[in-house]
């Protein structure tokens, strides 16, 4: 009798220390989780912005990211894809060697370029010029001319 008591005990204390386990942490203990590797954020000086000085409304305008060191371990985790959030819209962007070209299209409504990720923001006041401003004056170079040509042949 006294076995069965010892027996029973004993499979109740290690049921119960192996359900503590789980409950309180057992993770710690998991051989498949690697403690070691340190994901870092990705922060403002780990990424090199490139635009163009001038922006037309009218063409795709190419914005450039470089990330400093193309080994960043968020670049290594998540197979060179992050996702950024550019004039309020998420995007998921694909690197290559730690670089990336965004196409993208500017209104001349728009005041500013922003690009957030993590611990990363970016933000450029821009000016983009509209078609009109690179027609209109073309327009009136041919009409003057054409003015200028017809007036003298009349003359003649």
């Amino acid at each position: 009798m006294k076995k069965s008591i010892l027996l029973s005990l004993l499979l109740f204390f290690s049921l119960f220390q192996a359900m503590a386990g789980v409950e309180l942490g057992g993770a710690e203990n998991n051989d498949n989780i690697d403690n070691t590797v340190i994901i870092a954020r990705i922060k403002s000086d780990d990424i090199e912005v490139t635009i163009p000085s001038v922006i037309y409304t009218f063409l795709d305008t190419e914005i450039k990211l470089k990330f400093k060191n193309p080994e960043h371990t968020r670049l290594l985790y998540n197979n060179n894809k992050v996702g950024f959030i550019i004039n309020g819209d998420d995007t998921i962007l694909s690197f290559v060697n730690g670089e990336c070209t965004i196409k993208k299209q500017f209104s001349t409504s728009d005041k500013a370029i922003t690009i957030y990720a993590e611990e990363f923001s970016y933000r450029n006041n821009i000016t983009p010029i509209s078609l009109w401003y690179i027609i209109v004056p073309v327009l009136l170079l041919i009409g003057l001319i054409a003015f200028i040509m017809i007036r003298r042949r009349s003359i003649n």
